[in-house]
């Protein structure tokens, strides 16, 4: 087959320089990495034993690992959304002498919506910061007379 154009040398190096494309395509995508990984293994041990019990327990091994894998994700993206729980701040100082410089009633909005209820009824208030809802956790302070 000499004019087909195609050797055996020539795909060869293409697969090995495709490759590392595609991991680093793939780099933000972790299960897809992890099916070809378990696909290579898999060829490899298919391509050293042909007894198919063996294949079948790599296979079965590879299968969990995964489930576990994405059972331990799940919970951990479970466990940081109930940290980031909602925030509900309420703050009364009325008729309360808040003197230059302190934070009353100030809450970091983090990624939650919050509810900021601060009563400072006839209260003598001198730049300060009071009843604020910083976004994102900034420390930039806007003072409030």
């Amino acid at each position: 087959m000499e004019g087909s154009g195609t050797t055996s040398g020539s795909s060869e190096q293409s697969l090995v320089g495709v490759l590392p494309e595609v991991v680093k395509g793939l780099r933000d995508k972790p299960p897809l990495l992890f099916g070809i990984g378990a696909g290579i293994v898999l060829v490899a041990v298919l391509g050293a034993t042909t007894n198919v019990w063996l294949v079948l327990i790599v296979a079965a091994v590879l299968v969990i690992s995964l489930a576990a894998w994405v059972w331990s994700d799940a919970l951990k993206r479970r466990d940081e959304a109930v940290t980031r729980a909602d925030v509900r701040n309420v703050t009364t100082s009325p008729r309360a002498k808040i003197s230059e410089g302190a934070d009353v009633g100030v809450v970091d909005a983090g990624s939650g919506s919050v509810e900021n209820v601060t009563d400072v009824t006839d209260a003598e208030i001198t730049g300060s910061n009071v009843g604020v809802v910083r976004e994102g956790g900034s420390r930039r302070r806007r003072t409030r007379s």
